[in-house]
């Protein structure tokens, strides 16, 4: 995976812990920091899922692949840091961090078994992005938030 990737692939994973963090904020800092014109789907994407709106604390996973390179760890413990701030402990109900290292399988098993436990939602940088069909529907259908 080249370098380039890798950033995108981080890029990505924080974007989406920020996305998360902004719905469990206050409903203040909501709305001054909530802008539904900037999450738009991409030109290949039909929609953005919507849910309805679920009350705290939250169930979080964490289910990444590789381990051992720096930004992923980077990556883990900045979750731990964000789930431990004041304004969003609070709001935390359980939060899981797993790896599952380049097993496909694995990851896949692994972000199901959460949506089966009834998780709010499981963040994830995918090993391989083509291979999610699944476990987008499963998610879909139990209203489990993917990022």
């Amino acid at each position: 995976m080249s370098i380039q990737r890798k950033r995108q692939h981080a890029l990505a994973l924080m974007l989406g812990a920020v996305a998360l963090s902004a719905t469990l904020a206050t409903q203040t800092a909501q709305a001054d920091t909530y802008m539904p014109a900037c999450y738009k789907a991409g030109p290949d994407n039909p929609g953005n899922l919507k849910y309805p709106a679920k009350k705290g604390p939250y169930r979080i996973a964490l289910v990444n692949g590789y381990t051992g390179i720096p930004w992923r760890e980077q990556m883990i413990k900045s979750v731990r840091s964000w789930a431990t701030r004041p304004e969003i402990a609070s709001q935390i109900k359980e939060l899981k961090i797993v790896s599952t290292g380049s097993d496909v399988a694995a990851q896949i098993a692994a972000i199901d078994n959460y949506i089966e436990a009834g998780y709010d939602a499981v963040l994830f940088d995918a090993v391989n992005p083509s291979a999610f069909g699944s476990v987008i529907r499963h998610a879909k259908k139990a209203e489990t938030v993917l990022v």
